[in-house]
């Protein structure tokens, strides 16, 4: 979750120097760069991870390397020389093999959003964002308030929630079915509603959420649930919306857009229903 220019800058000295975290899973690398270009950054790195980096370091780069040339990056290219530009290498990889391109800024930004949502705890959505290290200007600053124990905490919280929320539904999923069989069983007691959440896991499952579907009527939000009909119908378009934001700016790349071009950005796209605002759009940039 980190920007490209992290790990194309990273150095052959800082991944010597990585340091080892209290979590035996993780391992931790400083990367401080000082640049206009270049943020203070934070890289956490799995066991597995890390061995992929090792392997890498130890037997495919010295077979790129030039004779009697030294060059400090870590990662370089296939003919010997500094990456020049990662962005553009992801984006040829995923047109190469028929992928939907996706930018780290779309996953930074999915990324924050999806922890901000469904963490109670404004401590660590506070430590979660200096991982991502947002801007230069704040850089600086937050480097310095960073510790290894807390980097790795911010590392495992999105994974910690998405085990979290999968645990809350099918604890209720479990619940519900055991509702609804007891009363089954006896004509005295009525099946129980199900609650939002349930009903709305059931829903996505249904129509699952995606950056081009239209967004189901409310008219079949209600056939699918006549109590928490309007919910279903209000949180799905909501949510979509929110991912139209970031895939617009993730379209958007390395520069702030204009009123125009964001509104041409959209007019691209062949979405009938629920489009995003300009004005969100903007807002949204300038939080990033």
């Amino acid at each position: 979750m980190q920007r490209p220019g992290v790990v194309q800058n990273m150095t052959v000295n800082e991944w010597k120097e990585r340091v080892a975290g209290k979590e035996s899973s993780v391992v931790i690398s400083f990367l401080e760069h000082k640049t206009a270009t270049q943020q203070a950054a934070t890289l956490i790195l799995d066991k597995e991870e890390e061995k992929w980096f090792e392997i890498y370091h130890n037997l495919v780069r010295p077979t790129l390397l030039k004779t009697n040339k030294t060059i400090a990056n870590f990662f370089i290219s296939t003919s010997g020389e500094r990456l020049y530009n990662v962005s553009n290498d992801v984006a040829r990889f995923h047109t190469r093999f028929g992928l939907k391109p996706v930018s780290s800024q779309v996953v930074r930004r999915m990324s924050e959003t999806f922890v901000s949502s469904n963490c109670r705890n404004p401590n660590e959505t506070q430590i979660f964002s200096k991982l991502l290290a947002h801007s230069n200007i704040t850089a600086e600053r937050v480097y310095c308030e960073k510790t290894i124990d807390n980097m790795i905490k911010a590392s495992l919280l999105p994974d910690r929630i998405q085990r979290e929320l999968e645990e809350q539904a099918s604890t209720s999923k479990a619940a519900m079915e055991d509702i609804l069989i007891m009363g089954t069983a006896q004509d005295n007691i009525p099946p129980a509603i199900c609650s939002k959440e349930v009903e709305f896991e059931r829903f996505t499952g249904k129509y699952p959420l995606t950056v081009e579907k239209d967004p189901p009527a409310l008219k079949r939000c209600n056939a699918e649930s006549t109590i928490h009909g309007q919910h279903l119908y209000d949180r799905w378009r909501k949510l979509q919306n929110r991912m139209r934001v970031d895939y617009i700016i993730g379209l958007l790349q390395d520069h702030r857009p204009e009123e125009d071009e964001i509104k041409r950005a959209i007019g691209h796209q062949l979405w009938g229903k629920n489009r995003p605002r300009v004005k969100d759009i903007l807002d949204q940039w300038k939080k990033k």
